[in-house]
């Protein structure tokens, strides 16, 4: 609370965040203990309940645990707090929002039976006109006594499928009455609850599914806009490139001068073929789209010396090659975005799917939403 300037409110709220992050390791804490033989365990959650039962996190906390374990909620019930009727009935209506908020089997606990006895709860719990009685005998004829006989009779149909058991945490009262409810809770659980969560989840699996469909149709869409108007840049340089050569052959003379193909010059610096057609006697029209500041000069019985040439834009890749859709890969010699440097990923969209000369890759870590990064070859190494 210090440290962030948060109230009470506001810390719960923070822990209970910063704990959700972190809940997949207690759940490993109980699959070791479930393992030695463990059969319950307890989770006592921050005593405000609309801070867990209505707050993101406390869902995912109890939603995992259910898909997990069986799950059974506990409501303790302050019993000497309770002995007013309206009090009684506040404490039923959470009980009741708890468990259709949840979709978990519930047990209702009356602790502190060894200060007051827990007998009138039972009864007001299985006898509908008991707790009329008790609302006259209160002589308090307000709206919130109009309001708890209304209720009392609605949650009628509520208490008959509701256990209940009376226990002293002092006096180990009541404990084997409250393990034999949970054991015939889980029982349910395994018949009625996780069906319905296994349903659950499996329709937010095919949500998922479709939202990511969309998001790949949307990513070839804008692949396929950036494709178009890279060749309609690279048809209007080819044009360029042509008129320039067609002006620049009115000066040639014959002279021993004789011309290179460049993409041969590329592959030579690459480790491919040395052999580079020339001519002796005139020099040949250069290649349109080719870009380059100096002539190739080539001399009877000696190398061919090329001049410097401009940076070339990386060839698109072929479909058959090592590197794949569903390929594993690392992520290296980014610029723009060097913090990704280090990290893998995996190849979504190939070929002719991706941008030109480049591949689109979702990398690992990123947010669902988070559309596939479109990388050059040179910034991807094959991971086995």
């Amino acid at each position: 609370m210090k440290q962030y300037n948060l109230g009470p409110n506001g810390a719960i709220m923070t822990s209970l965040n910063l704990f959700a992050t972190r809940f997949d390791q207690v759940l490993d804490i109980v699959e070791r203990r479930a393992a030695e033989g463990l059969k319950h365990v307890f989770f006592d959650t921050p005593g405000q309940i609309e801070v867990f039962t209505w707050s993101a996190s406390g869902m995912i906390i109890t939603e995992t645990l259910a898909l997990k374990f069986p799950t059974v909620l506990l409501y303790v019930v302050d019993t000497p707090r309770t002995t007013n009727p309206t009090t009684f009935m506040s404490n039923m209506l959470y009980a009741c929002s708890m468990l259709y908020k949840t979709n978990l089997p519930l047990v209702l606990v009356f602790n502190k039976t060894d200060v007051a006895s827990a007998d009138f709860a039972m009864e007001w719990i299985n006898d509908f006109e008991k707790f009329q009685e008790a609302l006259d005998e209160a002589r308090n004829q307000t709206y919130m006594t109009s309001l708890n006989r209304s209720m009392g009779l609605v949650l009628d149909e509520f208490y008959r499928n509701l256990r209940a058991v009376a226990v002293s945490a002092a006096t180990g009262e009541g404990i084997p009455e409250l393990m034999q409810a949970l054991t015939d809770a889980a029982a349910e659980y395994e018949t009625n609850y996780l069906p319905e969560l296994e349903r659950r989840k499996a329709i937010a699996g095919q949500k998922e599914a479709k939202r990511q469909e969309k998001d790949i149709e949307s990513l070839m869409k804008d692949v396929a806009i950036d494709k178009e108007r890279q060749a309609a840049a690279a048809a209007a340089k080819a044009n360029g490139g042509s008129r320039g050569g067609n002006g620049g052959g009115s000066g040639d003379t014959s002279g021993g001068a004789a011309a290179m193909d460049l993409g041969g010059a590329a592959s030579d610096a690459m480790g491919g073929s040395s052999a580079m057609p020339m001519s002796t006697g005139s020099r040949a029209p250069r290649a349109s789209g080719e870009d380059v500041d100096m002539a190739a000069t080539v001399h009877r019985g000696k190398a061919p010396a090329v001049g410097r040439a401009r940076p070339q834009p990386s060839p698109s890749l072929p479909t058959g090659g090592p590197i794949g859709p569903g390929s594993k890969v690392e992520l290296r010699g980014l610029v723009a975005k060097p913090e990704l440097n280090g990290k893998q990923g995996v190849v979504v969209v190939a070929g002719e799917g991706a941008a030109e000369g480049r591949w689109a890759v979702r990398v690992e870590g990123a947010a669902a939403t988070a559309k596939p990064l479109a990388l050059k070859p040179d910034n991807l190494r094959l991971l086995p």
